[in-house]
């Protein structure tokens, strides 16, 4: 019986992770195919998931102004998204005279798992941004990350928070880049309802069979 008991939770536990898995969705921010505009920028959808990219402005403190200066994200299908901005005349993310982010916001809790960047150099690297208290601001979080020669860089490995706004900016007039592709996951709702009731029986056929037990032996 016991042995029963466990295959029970187990299998229901199984279930319930299985439940909570979501596969990962690749959004080509680099490119006007699959774009929607929209004021301030674009909007892109992908199994699901809604993301709106606009940009911004931010300072050495690392307050960061959405539109400010109107700051506005530019695709090039050729090479990836950069930033543009009344005083601006680069077509890249870059941070010549002001230090420009792009800003991604997503329709529901997601963690972004990948970025990749085109248009750069072997001296260029990034900022990175994150809602990290869900104050619907952005958090300077890291700095100074190099960009690997193949353009794909790992964001889980330095966040793996999920949340609903991001943003990769430049701080330095030498860095220059533009973005291509971003990859995240959508974050499991919690609770599940199709495997909750199934760990719960689990657990509760468990705990029955303890309380028999201890009768048993009383």
């Amino acid at each position: 019986m016991r042995n029963a008991v466990f295959r029970a939770a187990a299998a229901a536990a199984f279930a319930f992770s299985l439940g909570a898995a979501a596969e990962a969705a690749t959004f080509n921010i680099g490119s006007t195919s699959g774009a929607t505009s929209v004021p301030g920028g674009y909007q892109f959808s992908v199994d699901g998931v809604t993301l709106t990219v606009t940009a911004g402005i931010f300072d050495s403190s690392g307050v960061v102004t959405p539109g400010g200066n109107g700051a506005r994200p530019v695709i090039y299908d050729c090479c990836g998204m950069g930033v543009s901005h009344d005083t601006d005349g680069q077509h890249t993310v870059d941070g010549s005279g002001l230090m420009e982010v792009v800003i991604f916001a997503f329709d529901k809790p997601v963690t972004v798992d990948w970025v990749k960047f085109g248009y750069f150099g072997s001296d260029d690297d990034f900022e990175f941004f994150a809602d990290s208290d869900n104050d619907g601001a952005l958090d300077w979080l890291f700095s100074d990350i190099d960009i690997p020669w193949d353009g794909w860089f790992a964001l889980s490995s330095i966040w793996s928070t999920a949340g609903t706004i991001f943003g990769i900016g430049a701080d330095h007039y030498s860095d220059t880049f533009k973005l291509k592709k971003l990859i995240v996951t959508e974050a499991p709702e919690i609770p599940l309802p199709a495997a909750a009731p199934l760990f719960l029986a689990g657990l509760a056929g468990l705990g029955l069979a303890r309380r028999r037990r201890a009768r048993a032996a009383a």
